[in-house]
């Protein structure tokens, strides 16, 4: 029993003494270097959903608001290829009455702006009637590896300041 004890005793003190060992302690040191930029982003995506409606008894197509749409753009003097079809669903939401069996069909759009002010005239512009919803669905800049990879190099600077 005495043997035991011992045994038990100096196997906790030499697992104690080891954890006291200090491994291979590299001798440097860190810095962080921190910058930043505001950037305005010259990309703006603008997600755009038509909707079919009904003025009186006459359904306002699809074809009209996409026409209405294109010639918007190109009053904006934006490229025609900003503009992309990105859904197309149709919903008959008078399924009980069974008085009209149109469809009222819509059509979403993804739109790319280059500028706020571009943003800003669009909207005003736009058919308030035709339109279900615009949203700004991403934004981006044009030169964004650059302006990281600048930002980069003056946050290494402002690490070897320091």
């Amino acid at each position: 029993m005495k043997q035991l004890l011992a045994l038990t005793t100096l196997i906790l003190i030499c697992l104690n003494i080891r954890a006291q060992e200090i491994k291979g302690e590299s001798k440097t040191i860190e810095v962080i270097g921190i910058t930043e930029q505001q950037v305005v982003p010259d990309e703006i995506y603008l997600q755009i959903k038509l909707k079919e409606y009904r003025r009186g008894s006459q359904k306002v197509s699809m074809n009209l608001l996409e026409e209405n749409l294109i010639s918007l753009v190109e009053k904006l003097g934006l490229p025609a290829d900003h503009l992309t079809v990105e859904d197309f669903y149709g919903v008959n939401w008078n399924l009980k009455r069974r008085k009209n069996d149109d469809l009222l069909a819509s059509k979403s759009f993804k739109l790319l702006v280059n500028s706020v002010a571009k943003l800003n005239d669009f909207i005003e512009l736009l058919d308030d009637q035709g339109v279900q919803s615009v949203r700004i669905s991403h934004y981006n800049h044009s030169e964004m590896s650059e302006l990281k990879a600048n930002l980069k190099e003056e946050a290494i600077k402002s690490a070897k300041k320091k």
